[in-house]
């Protein structure tokens, strides 16, 4: 999500640490440290010289003992949440001409810089650790930076990330110790706050590394680790946002670049974010972001939580314009490390240097403006990569927190601010008994060392012998060692390995020299991948040979080609699949190659999608205003997210539909406008039935009448269940009962009703599931009578579609229920439609499917209604759901 983010840097001095596999002390990272005091302002603005820091109290000799008392600190604010043992200290709150904070780096001498995201340099010089009276000294320099949000101090140089300007160094012209002027070293355009980010030393010593979001274009580059063939790779017609958030910008979105001293070399060194404001270097030189989300998706397919990225050379992690977002599992493109949810991300540190215990000295620390929370994030070797687990380490109320680093006297330091915010410095300092030692920061094992043997072919200078060091890992069952595998081909001519691809019997290899070409020399793809029966990969062989065949197509080429005949049989195969991600896909395939079944096969998985869940982060709803309550909204009425992406699909097909198919498809475009989401969320919906009204023609038109038209947003009703006495009414009773009687009746009982003896399987209007027909439009098609025949006697006329089946079992026994899925590897039943449990049956272990002449619908729904009950049902049904089409009270 969004955000003043920030920037941080590290020491020159802690850089050959880095790169001996040492400790980084205090190196790239931002720190700031604090507590909430409601006290007056803590530290003086002054033009005073700086002292150095006072020397640490000692490290506790005594472990696994209580922790001890907070000291008494007059800076601390028992207000914040931290682990036990910290402590949360104001340090300095900003005032007047002081500005709004959100770059935070270490300087000379134990000193801070903070940038002003508005105006100008701040250097401060924090009181001791252990001394509670002292305050903190702040010096106003005079350059004026205009929005940086990124800075570092290495080499006795100051860089800063000028925003709309780029990186520039700040300099003393007099030499009166003021910062009074900057050079521009590299011109980069991007400006806002999704514009330029953060400044951080390489690894090596020798270069910076900067992010930037995805509102700032690429400077002139000499090289990119990645190839530059960058597209946005759109099998079917991408929507921008609805809210017209980034309509023009395109691949490759954000990114992540680096550059010599002197702003000479501008290499790309990763690709596909949203808006990361920060990054950091680990101990063996693995860089990782915090990456935002779009909040104004959530509830929809292409919504991507705020995340942990390991971003490693030459990596693509899918940002695309509007509903164009690629999902995780797209092989040309990298997964997260850690999903964390809705937030804004802003400042990113590691804890290397701090005098915390000892698992948090190697914690990842990434920041949320929006919760007011800094996660620590430990991170764990997986293969060639890193998986992460969370933990909330600083929170309060309010705490818009932007920047942090480790300090020269192994305190966190973090601002507050952003967005014309006063700004709080704090400090978080640990006091506690538990144990100091430095981490055990282990060596990169085998797989990621094999990666990194790999990237170092990633440029476009590299020479031939890339070919043959890709070639034995373009197979690799690590996702990472078989990316880097496949960009170091990529990085090669075509002419140097295309012969040997053809030659190439192996289909895990295979199918990623097809994707390889896909974006390379796409008319190459079909011929290629013709041979490769899917069959003989596994699930990630399969997406490989999937996505390769979309990206070809997406990049031009022929899908009238004569080879496609040979695919299509794997791509129906693979439609049917178990695995929603493959089937997903296929059906993508589908229906870009206007297959006629394409569209029964979009309405088979909506319905097989099932009951929408709550989003995973329902625990955020009553953290913040700003979007607790679209969470909880969400929690309430959870989206159908997974039957959206379907309904995307098809939205602009014109030809091929029945009628019974377009009245599934609005009734359920009417049930989903029930439900809530993000910003955007509510005019996507409405685009795709603008879009879908659009391929009717005018009988169609008719034929559905008001269910193309957009319903108003109401809420299903409470159930009210029936208070008669049981008794087993007759047809002929029941009519009795309504003849006459449906005027002057109470639409919200009938709606509870409906609620609950019939909105478990029945949709009508915005009421109810999709489990059996569809009532929408029972109105137009039945009367009162006909209506209570139906209820009183669900067996008299039973469609295929909802009868009920018995499947007998090769090992004995059966299993009775509705049958509401069937694929080659599986059948799902609902033994009972009243409830939401459903059994999952192989399809190897079923000797026979027989129909069985009744309803899935039960007997005896209305048996134990009063009259008036009955009376209000059926009045809710004739009105079709509509009060305004009934005689109501």
């Amino acid at each position: 999500m969004f955000f003043i983010q920030h920037s941080r840097r590290l020491a020159g001095a802690c850089l050959a640490v880095l790169l001996t596999g040492g400790l980084l002390a205090g190196c790239g990272n931002s720190s700031s440290d604090g507590d909430t005091k409601k006290t007056s302002n803590t530290s003086s603005t002054t033009t005073a010289t700086t002292s150095s820091p006072a020397t640490n109290p000692p490290e506790p000799d005594v472990l696994d003992l209580p922790e001890p008392p907070a000291p008494e600190n007059p800076r601390a604010d028992d207000a914040m949440d931290a682990p036990p043992g910290f402590q949360v200290e104001l340090i300095h709150q900003t005032g007047e001409g002081e500005g709004s904070w959100v770059a935070l780096c270490n300087g000379p001498e134990g000193t801070l810089f903070a940038a002003d995201q508005y105006g100008t340099l701040f250097q401060i010089t924090p009181p001791p650790v252990d001394d509670y009276e002292a305050k903190a000294t702040v010096v106003k320099h005079q350059v004026q930076m205009k929005g940086a949000q990124g800075l570092l101090y290495i080499n006795e140089t100051l860089y800063m990330m000028a925003t709309g300007r780029g990186v520039e160094t700040v300099t003393d012209s007099d030499g009166d110790g003021i910062y009074d002027s900057s050079e521009l070293l590299l011109a980069v355009k991007g400006g806002g706050e999704h514009g330029t980010h953060a400044l951080i030393p390489a690894p090596d010593g020798n270069g910076i590394y900067m992010v930037s979001g995805n509102m700032t274009p690429l400077p002139e580059f000499t090289d990119s680790r990645g190839p530059n063939n960058w597209e946005e790779d759109q099998l079917l017609k991408r929507e921008p946002d609805a809210n017209g958030h980034a309509t023009r910008v395109m691949a490759p979105g954000g990114w992540i670049g680096r550059m010599d001293f002197d702003g000479s070399n501008f290499t790309v060194h990763c690709t596909g974010f949203r808006n990361s404001y920060d990054i950091a270097f680990d101990h063996n030189g693995e860089l990782f972001t915090y990456d935002s989300d779009m909040e104004w998706d959530l509830g929809l397919p292409w919504y991507r939580p705020t995340r942990v990225n390991h971003c490693v050379s030459g990596a693509e992690f899918g940002w695309r314009n509007g509903s164009g977002k690629w999902p995780s599992y797209y092989p040309e493109s990298l997964p997260a490390s850690v999903e964390i949810g809705p937030g804004s991300p802003t400042g990113v540190t590691f804890g290397y240097g701090a005098k915390f215990p000892t698992k948090y000295q190697s914690a990842l620390y990434i920041l949320d403006w929006t919760y007011g929370v800094i996660y620590a994030v430990h991170l764990t070797p997986d293969g060639a990569t890193y998986r992460g687990e969370f933990e909330p380490f600083v929170s309060g109320k309010p705490l818009p927190v932007t920047d942090a680093v480790i300090g020269a006297d192994g305190a966190m330091y973090f601002t507050t601010g952003g967005r014309r915010l006063e700004s709080k410095l704090y400090r978080v300092v640990y006091f506690g008994n538990k144990d100091q030692a430095e981490p055990n920061l282990p060596p990169l094992n085998d797989l990621a060392r094999l990666r990194r043997e790999l990237e170092q072919h990633h440029s476009s200078q590299a020479p031939a012998e890339a070919v043959d060091a890709a070639w034995p890992h373009l197979g690799h069952e690590d996702r990472f060692v078989r990316f880097a595998a496949r960009v170091a081909l990529e990085h090669q001519p075509v002419d140097r390995w295309l012969e040997k691809a053809k030659a190439e019997q192996d289909p895990a290899k295979r199918v990623t020299l097809a994707l390889a070409l896909a974006r390379t020399q796409p008319g190459e793809v079909l011929a290629f991948v013709e041979s490769v029966d899917p069959a003989n990969l596994d699930a990630t062989g399969k997406m490989f040979y999937l996505r390769a065949i979309q990206v070809a197509m997406a990049r031009g080429a022929e899908k009238t080609d004569t080879h496609l005949a040979n695919v299509q049989p794997h791509i129906d195969t693979l439609a049917n699949s178990a695995d929603v991600e493959l089937a997903t896909e296929a059906v993508r395939l589908k229906i870009f190659l206007g297959n006629e079944d394409a569209i029964a096969k979009v309405i088979e998985k909506i319905k097989l999608a099932g009951t929408p869940q709550p989003p995973a982060w329902a625990h955020l709803a009553a953290m913040n205003d700003r979007y607790g309550t679209v969470i909880r909204k969400m929690t309430e009425h959870p989206p159908p997210t997974e039957q959206m992406l379907y309904a995307f699909m098809v939205r602009e097909i014109k030809e091929g539909w029945t009628l019974e198919q377009r009245q599934f498809f609005f009734s359920w475009l009417n049930r989903a406008a029930q439900t809530e989401g993000g910003r955007s969320f509510m005019k996507y919906l409405k685009r795709i039935r603008a879009q879908s009204v659009a391929t009717l023609s005018e009988q169609e038109k008719l034929d559905l009448g008001s269910l193309i038209e957009e319903p108003p947003i109401n809420r299903m009703p409470p159930a009210v269940q029936p208070t008669g006495q049981l008794r087993n009414l007759t047809i002929e009773q029941a009519n009795t009962i309504i003849e006459g009687n449906l005027t002057g009746r109470n639409f919200e009982r009938g709606a509870g009703l409906y609620v609950a003896q019939c909105a478990n399987c029945h949709v009508m209007t915005n009421y109810g599931a999709i489990i059996g027909p569809d009532l929408t439009s029972l109105p137009n098609k039945y009367s009162a009578q006909d209506m209570v025949k139906a209820i009183i006697n669900p067996n008299a006329d039973v469609s295929e579609q909802y009868s009920m089946q018995l499947v007998t079992l090769k090992e004995g026994g059966a299993k009775m229920g509705w049958l509401i899925s069937a694929d080659e590897q599986r059948l799902i039943i609902k033994p009972n439609v009243l409830l939401e449990e459903t059994e999952t049956i192989p399809r190897d272990s079923v000797a026979a499917i027989q129909e069985l002449p009744t309803s899935a619908m039960p007997v005896g729904l209305i048996n134990n209604m009063t009259d008036d009950e009955l009376r209000d049902l059926i009045a809710f049904l004739v009105a079709g759901g509509d009060k305004s089409k009934g005689d109501f009270e």
